[in-house]
């Protein structure tokens, strides 16, 4: 019998030591006063069993200690597999279009105005859910709504799309949820209360940028005629907030920017109470990490503590460990023209394509496409001890030129990201690496 290779040794502020298994999630915590030989992981764990027999079958049940390490890491290669071929919960993107109303600086995409999905394309996508539904897989169906900015084609698009797909539904047991990522511009009373209408409060939610205070954010999303747009998208969030809907507020931060979260926090003060608002802080992708950064960001961490809002206020800034939408097997983006894409993150055009919907519901995939959809693994993972909670997208290890990992990460940095999954699951603060 062996040590899990996914064993942490973890102390906590207060002294006390736990044994985290990051496979499994569980840990068992030692008393201080006790010498136990298994708080040491170069011991034999043969060893234990005769030391304290109850103990030892305690950590082979809950997989401290396994009989194999190069079993147990083949069983987790396998488990990731099999949760990411799952049909149980599937996420489906659709862009209505990629027009927009504003012009942010950081945005990646290539716009295309005017652009607009056509009937056909609505009636792919309803034939493609249906092959889908009659699975009898999927018990949760999520529809995003993204772009461009999704909401200007509201009436044209999305609303046709929403009836159709709730109809295809109505006879099974398929929770449903729509989501929605947009500047906020469009996200008016008359749309908030027809989403309402047509499917419910609680099957709704919203994510919308907020670029720094009224005066900095209004430097980067503004409209055609220069007025800036923090004013109408803090009046349509109140709104839909007001009315049940969930709301992240997605705070997209740089070095210039990221002290006027205060304000921007000060000004939704009104509605800290409210359950369905999230402030939610990413730093922006052409941001450069620096120590000055990480001095402000720290700072600002401090301030906003002390305000009781719904937040990633104790993971942001720090690495996440939920598996990211584009490595499920099943959850495609289905772009206005009817083009198939993986990831969100990335322009959409013919070179990150996969494939395309075909008129009867099914995708023809690209060779490109049927690559990118094995492509899990890198050559370094069976050697890594993060792999349960690898961050990592597959889109990334995709873009690996030679296989090997596209993050370069020592030993300190792996049992540094364990301790921090630790101590998000169970609320207990470690101390920093030993």
């Amino acid at each position: 019998m062996e040590w899990s290779y996914y064993n942490e040794l973890i102390t906590g502020v207060n002294g006390t030591k736990y044994l985290f298994n990051c496979r499994t999630s569980n840990w068992i915590e030692f008393d201080r006063n006790i010498a136990n030989p298994a708080i040491d992981l170069s011991t034999n764990p043969e060893i234990i069993k005769y030391l304290n027999p109850n103990l030892y079958k305690i950590l082979i049940n809950e997989k401290f200690i396994v009989p194999s390490t190069l079993i147990e890491t083949q069983e987790c290669f396998q488990e990731i597999i099999d949760l990411l071929d799952s049909k149980k919960s599937i996420k489906i993107t659709i862009n209505p279009t990629l027009d927009c109303n504003l012009k942010c600086w950081y945005c990646y995409e290539t716009l295309f105005p005017k652009s607009s999905m056509s009937r056909e394309t609505i009636e792919s996508i309803c034939k493609y859910l249906t092959i889908l539904i009659n699975s009898n897989q999927t018990e949760f169906l999520h529809i995003s709504f993204f772009g461009g900015e999704p909401l200007i084609r509201y009436q044209s698009v999305i609303r046709h799309i929403i009836k159709e797909i709730l109809a295809l539904v109505a006879k099974t047991k398929i929770n449903i949820h729509f989501s929605f990522t947009t500047n906020g511009i469009c996200l008016n009373q008359i749309v908030v209360n027809d989403l309402i209408c047509l499917v419910g409060k609680d099957n709704i939610s919203i994510q919308t940028a907020i670029d720094g205070n009224r005066i900095l954010h209004n430097k980067v999303k503004y409209l055609k005629n220069g007025y800036g747009s923090y004013d109408i998208v803090k009046r349509n969030i109140e709104y839909a907030v007001k009315n049940g809907i969930r709301v992240t507020l997605r705070c997209n931060y740089t070095l210039s920017n990221i002290s006027s979260y205060l304000d921007v926090v000060k000004d939704f003060e009104q509605f800290h109470h409210y359950p369905n608002l999230r402030f939610s802080f990413h730093k922006v992708w052409q941001e450069k990490d620096s120590d000055e950064l990480h001095h402000k960001i720290q700072t600002i961490k401090d301030l906003l503590c002390h305000y009781s809002i719904n937040s990633n206020l104790k993971t942001f800034w720090s690495v996440g460990f939920d598996k990211c939408y584009g490595d499920y097997r099943h959850n495609y983006i289905i772009n206005y023209n009817g083009e198939i894409f993986k990831c969100t993150a990335r322009d959409f055009n013919e070179t990150n394509r996969i494939g395309y919907l075909k008129p009867d519901g099914q995708i023809q995939f690209t060779e490109l496409g049927m690559h990118r959809q094995n492509k899990i693994f890198s050559s370094q993972c069976m050697y890594c001890r993060r792999l349960p909670i690898c961050p990592i997208c597959s889109q990334i290890k995709f873009e690996s030129k030679d296989n090997t990992c596209p993050i370069k990460i020592d030993n300190k940095c792996i049992s540094a990201n364990i301790r921090t999954y630790f101590s998000s699951i169970s609320n207990i603060t470690a101390k920093e690496y030993e």
